[in-house]
């Protein structure tokens, strides 16, 4: 029983999951003496990069509503620039004029931004460098209510955007604001509120009137967008990141540290393997690796037909995520036979665990299976 199945243009996926599986299938343990013994190791550039200067775009939100973590940005983006001698000037653009200025060629980088598949030919996505995880909240008086989204109000309180909170958001009447006080001030109540900081809302008097909604939401995951022509920047960016001091950046953006249902996670320094320049080069193209599975069971953990509990792989990937720094996505489908259609056609790019025939390997590359040799 093969544990991932992938098109044919991804062989090199199977080959970097396979080789961090073995390591992964020997038990936790193990993995946790790996972890601690490569934060000791000093782990020198595997590309040597020559880097001019770098006009790097912080969002205008940042500069105007939290000056504090734009004042972290800056020092940040400053200490990867003085350790690969790079010279950084700043400039201040909302996101959308942005990403119009990194295609014209104006900035060679976004400081923050977010993944869209849309734009994976267009720009390189860095490694992310935050995790940001929040709770929904809605409007009691509404909860038996079913409103036209065109005349459903939400407020986002959260450090970064976060654009798919509902899948028809963008028909919403949506406010943004890192200061949940100005949220909270407004005459007249928001439908819905999400927060990065769910303590300091339910400790609000206007807490009373709303009730959290038990939905589980994926973590918004905040990355350095580059330009095309710098390639090189990219990955020498995506270096510095796994090298940085996690405790120093912790420290500087401990403000944002939220509750036990919310969080704000520094990424920086969390990615603790020595990988190889191929794998490098593979990352920066592929920051993001889709992944079919069939709404059945109870998730993350379904059994089948072969007994194959699938929550294990997933609890695989997270930790080859956590130290490869690769992001799985799942794309959900409602048979096995539309994800295998979806995987012949390269619209996802693994499906795990299927059965390897002599038909399927004409247009399929398999991994190893589990229990034999690499």
């Amino acid at each position: 029983m093969n544990v991932f199945k992938y098109t044919k243009n991804g062989k090199f996926v199977i080959k970097t999951i396979v080789t961090f599986m073995f390591f992964l299938v020997s038990g936790l343990s193990f993995t946790a003496q790996i972890v601690a013994s490569e934060t000791e190791v000093d782990v020198k550039p595997l590309i040597q990069h020559e880097l001019e200067s770098l006009n790097i775009a912080i969002p205008r939100v940042l500069s105007a509503d939290n000056k504090r973590i734009h004042s972290v940005l800056v020092q940040l983006w400053q200490q990867w620039a003085q350790q690969f001698n790079t010279h950084p000037h700043f400039i201040t653009l909302n996101y959308k004029e942005a990403l119009i200025a990194l295609e014209n060629g104006d900035i060679d980088v976004i400081a923050v931004g977010q993944y869209e598949e849309k734009y994976k030919n267009k720009y390189y996505f860095s490694l992310p460098i935050i995790k940001e995880q929040g709770v929904l909240y809605r409007l009691k008086s509404n909860q038996n209510k079913v409103k036209n989204p065109q005349f459903t109000s939400l407020a986002i309180h959260a450090p970064f955007y976060k654009k798919d909170i509902f899948t028809d958001q963008q028909a919403m009447q949506v406010t943004f604001n890192t200061d949940l006080s100005l949220i909270l001030g407004q005459q007249i109540p928001y439908d819905y509120i999400y927060s990065t900081q769910s303590n300091s809302f339910e400790k609000s008097k206007r807490y009373q009137d709303y009730q959290p909604v038990k939905k589980q939401y994926d973590a918004t995951l905040i990355r350095a967008v580059f330009a095309k022509n710098k390639r090189q920047q990219a990955i020498a960016y995506n270096e510095g990141i796994r090298k940085f001091d996690r405790y120093s950046a912790e420290v500087r953006l401990g403000l944002y540290s939220a509750g036990k249902e919310a969080s704000f996670e520094v990424l920086l320094g969390n990615y603790l393997s020595q990988i190889s320049i191929e794998q490098q080069e593979f990352l920066i193209d592929n920051p993001v690796v889709t992944y079919g599975i069939i709404e059945r069971g109870s998730p993350p953990y379904q059994v089948f037909e072969e007994g194959v509990l699938t929550g294990i792989t997933e609890d695989k990937q997270a930790l080859i995520s956590q130290r490869m720094g690769i992001t799985f996505k799942p794309v959900f489908f409602s048979s096995f036979d539309q994800a295998h259609t979806a995987l012949k056609e390269q619209k996802i790019d693994f499906y795990p665990i299927i059965s390897k025939t002599a038909q399927r390997s004409k247009y399929l590359s398999f991994t190893t299976p589990i229990g034999e040799s690499l």
